[in-house]
């Protein structure tokens, strides 16, 4: 979480409720819940102190780190990699669980959905969901196992953009020696800020696509590049 004062309590609201709902009925597994915080300037932490939530600082700017120093402090046997402006179903929990247990999947994402219902969201939205099942990421969700994530020495902090992507494929991959699948979308929907599209400037924008045009096969390797979209346009 990176200055989520604004997004994070609907998202932490969302999974305390899908926690509470899992762990009542499944009275033998607890769920750990765990806010990295890669340096805030904002009220981010209090608010998860105020929730009575784990937080863990990363100070290094990259999506990357911030998803291995969680799962460096987790103690749990599935991992659920999930973005702070992400809003969760009651039953997501229990989807995952469900999933993982039938031994038929190695681990997946979700489809989706925007927190505002203008057409154009809807539109970009869906077009996101199409490629991805082709590109079976999309990172606002990401679970596995966490034998499966430590397989694959977790997310390369080489890549600054991307990263999930990469995990998913290795992940896709690694699920092909035991006859697993992994799951693009099905049956587990989220929906997710629009705040980005909705405040991008278009000079911001055209600079950051004029410098992934010169840089289209490393751009994701270049923190200043990756940092306009992530770190500057809130």
């Amino acid at each position: 979480a990176y200055n989520e004062a604004t997004f994070i309590k609907k998202s932490l609201d969302s999974i305390l409720n899908a926690k509470e709902f899992y762990e009542k009925k499944s009275s033998k597994d607890k769920v750990e819940i765990i806010v990295v915080d890669n340096s805030s300037s904002d009220e981010t932490a209090s608010i998860c102190y105020q929730y009575g939530i784990s937080t863990i600082k990363e100070s290094k700017r990259q999506i990357a780190a911030c998803r291995n120093k969680g799962a460096k402090n987790a103690k749990g046997d599935i991992f659920i990699f999930l973005d702070a402006d992400t809003i969760v179903p009651l039953k997501f929990l229990e989807i995952i669980d469900n999933n993982i247990k039938s031994h038929r999947i190695i681990g997946g994402s979700a489809r989706l959905l925007p927190d505002n219902k203008k057409f154009i969201y809807r539109i970009i939205y869906w077009f996101w969901n199409l490629i991805s099942y082709i590109i079976p990421s999309k990172g606002a969700v990401i679970y596995c196992e966490k034998n499966s994530y430590d397989n694959l020495n977790g997310f390369n902090e080489d890549f600054y953009a991307w990263e999930d992507v990469l995990f998913s494929l290795e992940l896709k991959k690694l699920g092909k020696k035991y006859n697993k699948r992994f799951m693009s979308n099905y049956n587990l929907t989220v929906h997710t800020a629009t705040r980005k599209l909705n405040s991008i400037r278009v000079n911001n924008l055209l600079k950051m696509l004029y410098k992934v045009i010169l840089n289209p096969f490393s751009f994701y390797r270049k923190k200043e590049i990756v940092d306009c979209w992530f770190y500057t346009i809130r």
